[in-house]
């Protein structure tokens, strides 16, 4: 393999990045998702909605930032992955379109409020699943070589590293969910946050540990020092989430459980880089960072990209400052 260049070590941490701001955002408000039909009373089940209201719908565009990023510096691979995940796609989009929905029928629609809650929780429950074996199967391997691509995808999908991603991934959105219950609601809410996020936090920090070894040995790379060490800083600030849960204000506790979440995502790349799609079936077929589009293309879209994220995050910083306030049963939804 050629020796990368910076712009395409940028491209492949620029799409790191918006995928990992993309969990720790989106991850609160899925895991909410996952909560909401297993609260007893209606009205905390209104703090929680109303509570991610003015901020889901931006948390999303960070996934279809790093997606857009993929497709226009990693070309083969963004092809590659959909062929060989097709129908799981599909279901992907279908259970995005359909989230929100449930937003506006949960309130319009009494009389089938149950049924929309569980809806809530099935397509939260779904993108979290998917995005989870997605990025197991990134450690793991794609058997995009193999005869039958869709059959040897759902086989690799039942491995220990994706299987265990998804449950990491399920158990850490329960905890930032919980953490930020605690700074948006009043009790009996704010109370249920702190029961969720430490019983979420027991079932997190046991599966980083699972899943970092599962992931070492999958990868062969523990004579590596880059994957040790940001393995070492997952584990520290997993701990330090739950030291200083009771010490630290409400707002930052959610902060910590966020970074405990991203501290994920450089794992993830350095053990992967500098691979972009691993090929499990042929691993001589792998799509590396050098497999890309053109250099002007990595120009242009690295500057674009660096100015839209700015404003992205511009606008994002300004939406939770304008919604930093706790948010009360009965008042009116935004």
């Amino acid at each position: 393999m050629p020796d990368p260049s910076w712009l395409q070590v940028y491209g492949f941490v620029l799409i790191g990045v918006a995928l990992t701001v993309f969990a720790v955002l989106d991850g609160f408000d899925l895991g909410i998702g996952l909560l909401l039909p297993f609260v007893g009373r209606q009205e905390d089940k209104q703090v929680m909605i109303d509570a991610i209201w003015p901020v889901w719908d931006g948390n999303e565009l960070w996934a279809l930032i790093g997606g857009a990023a993929l497709f226009a510096l990693f070309p083969t691979a963004f092809a590659t992955l959909l062929s060989v995940l097709y129908p799981v796609i599909v279901l992907l989009m279908l259970a995005l379109l359909f989230r929100p929905v449930t937003f506006e029928l949960w309130y319009h629609d009494a009389r089938a409020r149950f049924w929309w809650e569980w809806s809530f929780f099935l397509t939260s429950l779904t993108i979290t699943v998917v995005a989870g074996a997605a990025y197991g199967m990134a450690l793991a391997g794609f058997p995009f070589t193999a005869p039958d691509r869709f059959s040897a995808s759902l086989k690799a999908v039942l491995t220990p590293v994706p299987l265990l991603t998804v449950l990491l991934f399920i158990s850490a959105f329960l905890m930032h969910a919980g953490a930020y219950l605690v700074a948006r609601a009043d009790d009996p809410v704010r109370a249920l946050g702190l029961r969720v996020f430490a019983r979420a936090w027991v079932a997190f920090a046991a599966l980083v540990v699972i899943w970092f070894v599962a992931a070492m040995s999958v990868k062969h790379a523990w004579g590596r020092g880059q994957p040790w060490a940001f393995g070492i800083v997952a584990v520290v600030l997993t701990i330090l989430a739950r030291a200083l849960a009771g010490r630290v204000g409400e707002r930052r506790l959610v902060y910590l459980s966020g970074l405990a979440i991203a501290s994920l995502f450089p794992v993830i790349g350095a053990l992967q880089y500098p691979v972009v799609l691993a090929n499990s079936y042929d691993p001589a077929a792998n799509l590396t960072v050098t497999d890309g589009s053109p250099a002007y293309t990595f120009r242009l879209v690295t500057v674009l990209a660096s100015v839209v994220l700015t404003i992205v995050a511009g606008y994002t910083i300004f939406v939770y400052r304008v919604f930093r306030h706790k948010v009360k049963a009965g008042e009116p939804a935004y």
